[in-house]
């Protein structure tokens, strides 16, 4: 049971250094801009945990609508680990997302993560792993952003609701190629590269595009790739990614929002979908 010393407040931008502090520790690929660009979208529903007055951890909430909502950056200091933080954090948020009438809530975990989420109502959705194609060791150097990224109907019936308010401050960050039935994005990160989303109606598509995003990259990148698009592990083989960590998809509310998983060739984030 977490001590009665523990106390939660909604994180300001100025706790901004301590959340990538945190990420840092846990080994994230985090960027500042990550950071920054999910408090902004939902100050409201960033949080900090305090200990006796001290920051000790983070969670974050991006919400698509009342259809449906992520949580995300989930972290807590080692020091204070085991301590009941974190299911206090995410009842916490769980609370004021259902307040908010949102009718489906979904994150992403780590298979240990799992069995502590699913006590807390949620349910296994799908798998899926982390890929990496190893390259320089360095800083990821940035990219040039598009502004005024508009997202057609198409990314609406993949994901399964409309994020197109995100994708928008997403694109200004990230290297953007885009046809008419599909989209790439490719973005900097603290470790690796990380490519995503990617969205199309093709196969041969998915891997135009991901050709474009990544051909003259030289540094390590990292894929999130859907378990259910058996198309998308064979663009990764195909391209020289290699699994190197496993997640789930996780889910609990009134109603399960479901996409075209088949369409999903790169996920957004973990933090946000």
């Amino acid at each position: 049971m977490v001590s009665n010393e523990f106390t939660i407040r909604e994180m300001t931008e100025a706790d901004v250094p301590f959340g990538l502090s945190l990420g840092e520790m846990s080994g994230w690929n985090q960027m500042p801009a990550d950071w920054l660009r999910i408090y902004r979208y939902e100050p409201r529903g960033c949080f900090v945990g305090m200990m006796n007055e001290t920051p000790v951890a983070t969670i974050s909430t991006t919400t698509y609508g009342t259809d449906l909502a992520w949580i995300g950056m989930m972290l807590v200091h080692p020091d204070f680990r085991r301590q009941g933080i974190a299911t206090a954090l995410m009842k916490h948020v769980i609370a004021w997302l259902e307040e908010r009438g949102t009718e489906c809530i979904k994150l992403d975990a780590t298979p240990a993560g799992a069995t502590v989420y699913e006590q807390l109502g949620f349910k296994r959705e799908w798998e899926f792993h982390r890929y990496e194609k190893r390259g320089d060791v360095g800083t990821v150097e940035n990219v040039e952003g598009l502004e005024n990224f508009q997202v057609e109907q198409f990314d609406r019936k993949a994901f399964g609701v409309d994020r197109s308010e995100w994708l928008s401050r997403l694109a200004a960050d990230s290297k953007v190629v885009s046809q008419q039935n599909g989209y790439g994005m490719l973005r900097p990160g603290r470790l690796a590269t990380y490519l995503g989303p990617v969205i199309a109606e093709t196969p041969d598509l998915a891997e135009g595009l991901i050709h474009q995003l990544i051909s003259e990259q030289h540094k390590t990148i990292f894929w999130d790739a859907p378990g259910p698009n058996a198309d998308a592990i064979e663009l990764t083989k195909r391209f020289g990614f290699q699994p190197v960590r496993p997640l789930i998809r996780m889910w609990r509310g009134e109603k399960l929002v479901v996409g075209n998983v088949n369409k999903q060739y790169a996920l957004a984030s973990p933090a946000t979908g």
